[in-house]
């Protein structure tokens, strides 16, 4: 139950560091400024697109997972994780945090649409 938690809490985590860089590669991208507004979206989609696959795939994979057997070696000594390889115990840890981050994921849209309606009401 306490490992259940503990996962929540690094999808929490992870969906929060999502959203932040969100904003951050969005301000950045209108300060760079784009010829088009087309343009300006297609740079802002692609930039979300790659820091969140990185940040909630690639990353969670590269930190659990043993790399001491892949080279080059004086980068893969420090990758040491609990996992060599995608067994049952993988499953119910790294993989409940990916799915767990990714359902968080599909529903952080339809509540950012909600509170933008719902705010105004409040005032």
């Amino acid at each position: 139950m306490q490992s259940m938690g503990f996962g929540a809490a690094i999808s929490m985590v992870i969906v929060m560091f999502n959203l932040i860089l969100r904003f951050i590669i969005i301000a950045l991208i209108e300060w760079i400024g784009e010829d088009t507004y087309s343009e300006r979206l297609s740079s802002i989609t692609n930039a979300v697109f790659m820091a969140t696959f990185f940040n909630t795939g690639i990353l969670l994979l590269l930190v659990n997972g043993d790399m001491t057997e892949h080279p080059p070696a004086f980068i893969t000594k420090y990758m040491v994780g609990q996992w060599y390889d995608y067994v049952p115990g993988w499953y119910t840890t790294v993989g409940y945090q990916i799915v767990f981050t990714m359902i968080i994921n599909v529903f952080m849209p339809f509540s950012a649409l909600t509170m933008s309606y719902v705010l105004p009401l409040v005032n």
